[in-house]
């Protein structure tokens, strides 16, 4: 499984691209500059078959503001039915203050807790982690016989997790969310949706929000 991040947009967003060997691709979280990620994906010759929003934030969402972008996936986007609002219906006059522009979408299809998604070889297997919004979820991705990552948007973060004071935000929903991403192996890798990426066990260690 390769892994290639991008740092999108003002917020320094973390998309990624996750391909497999046979050049199936997924991508997590398209914020903005959509057409580096579809130079890429051109030369190196992947078919994007997703993609997949960890959360409805505009800072993880507005590059599908780009049809070109959404085109290549044919309709094939996901997103946890608690968030769909925000990108059936974004709130204009926020967006365009934080510098985004994005008319929302109406062609997704829903994330549930323990769905299980196939692309080529790349599985993905969704778990739902709400408080920073109430449809965040965690994608933990991996192939038939290969490594297993979680990408875990704004749920966690290297040592910190996602604030909670916007709306639809729960600090004791995020603590069970936690409590959740605590019975996974701690030797998985975790990409996160902003800053460096981190694993379990260094979080287990490290990270005052960390159920004791």
């Amino acid at each position: 499984m390769n892994v290639k991040r991008f740092a999108l947009g003002a917020f320094w967003t973390n998309g990624y691209l996750i391909s497999d060997r046979h050049g199936n691709a997924v991508f997590i979280d398209p914020a903005a500059e959509t057409d580096i990620i579809m130079d890429w994906i051109k030369v190196n010759k992947l078919e994007l078959k997703a993609i997949l929003l960890t959360h409805g934030h505009i800072d993880h969402t507005a590059g599908m503001e780009d049809r070109s972008f959404r085109d290549m996936v044919a309709g094939e986007i996901y997103i946890n039915k608690r968030d769909s609002e925000m990108v059936l219906n974004p709130k204009k006059e926020i967006n365009q203050r934080l510098g985004f522009i994005f008319s929302g979408i109406s062609a997704y299809k829903n994330l549930e807790d323990g769905d299980e998604l196939s692309f080529g070889e790349i599985k993905v297997k969704v778990i739902a982690t709400p408080g920073h919004t109430e449809g965040s979820v965690c994608l933990l991705i991996g192939e038939r016989e290969g490594q297993t990552a979680l990408f875990s948007g704004d749920t966690l973060f290297a040592q910190s997790v996602g604030r909670t004071d916007l709306p639809g935000g729960n600090y004791s929903a995020l603590v069970e969310s936690l409590v959740k991403l605590s019975s996974l192996p701690p030797e998985l890798v975790v990409f996160p949706g902003h800053g460096p990426g981190t694993t379990l066990f260094d979080e287990m260690r490290k990270n005052p929000f960390w159920p004791r």
